[in-house]
């Protein structure tokens, strides 16, 4: 069975390493936004095009050096969650964003555990409700 195979040790322990790669790259999103948001006055379309081109510049590393996808999503999801800051809350700073950035990485990085109960929890839904 194929969603079986998803439980096996191995499965799960490279379900680890690609979260604490997502874990790294997310806390060092967010150590750059507020970096560039202490630097710029205005710093919404450096952190943009600068998140864009390093998840661009990660995935195709990833992909050529056929290594596991994992430090490009991070850098994806915290390019798309500074993104949409200004449209969600716009009164909130790119340094608070850079810090809510640093503690997701931090969750990723210790505690996987966590993270994966939540993801096998919505694989179970997922099989339940196609059944």
């Amino acid at each position: 069975m194929a969603d079986d195979d998803a439980e096996t040790p191995d499965a799960e322990d490279s379900q680890r390493r690609k979260l604490r790669l997502i874990g790294y790259s997310t806390g060092l999103s967010g150590l750059l936004t507020v970096g560039v948001s202490r630097v710029f006055a205005d710093p919404y379309d450096p952190l943009v095009f600068g998140l864009g081109f390093l998840t661009i510049a990660t995935l195709v590393f990833e992909y050529t050096e056929d290594r596991p996808v994992g430090l490009s999503l991070g850098f994806l999801t915290a390019g798309v969650i500074v993104w949409l800051t200004p449209v969600l809350s716009p009164e909130a700073s790119f340094a608070f964003t850079g810090v809510i950035l640093v503690l997701f990485g931090l969750l990723n990085v210790v505690f996987p555990p966590f993270a994966l109960f939540f993801s096998n929890l919505g694989r179970r839904l997922a099989r339940r409700g196609s059944d």
